[in-house]
């Protein structure tokens, strides 16, 4: 585990599918930070694509929408450049909007979105 500052964000890291996760958790669990589901066309009907915020080899972030979430996105492998087209909540269909509307049109490090259930991973926690 690795905390920054007192009383904020903490990381752990967790394995899923052989990729290590770097998970945002705080004492009531895991903290939201999530981005869009990207897609390469303008419809959100293509293949969702995962954002990579930083390209680490070692870890990928794994990203939820509200706290309490009992599943986790990240981006799978290869990592590659892509200029979305549409772009999605996160396990929201019905929220598909035009890329650019939403201010990410320029080239992404994506990856194919993976999902991860994390319903045996509530909190809240307590280091002891």
């Amino acid at each position: 585990m690795v905390r920054y500052e007192f009383g904020g964000v903490s990381w752990v890291t967790r394995k899923h599918n052989g990729q290590a996760l770097a998970v945002p958790v705080d004492s009531t669990g895991i903290v939201p930070m999530n981005y869009y589901a990207f897609f390469t066309d303008a419809a959100c009907a293509t293949a969702p694509f995962g954002y990579e915020v930083t390209p680490n080899p070692l870890f990928r972030l794994l990203q939820t929408v509200n706290p309490g979430d009992t599943t986790g996105y990240y981006a799978g492998d290869p990592l590659q450049l892509v200029t979305p087209g549409s772009v999605m909540i996160l396990g929201q269909p019905g929220t598909c909007q035009s890329a650019s509307a939403a201010g990410w049109a320029n080239p992404l490090l994506v990856g194919p979105l993976q999902s991860v259930d994390l319903s045996g991973l509530l909190g809240p926690y307590s280091v002891k």
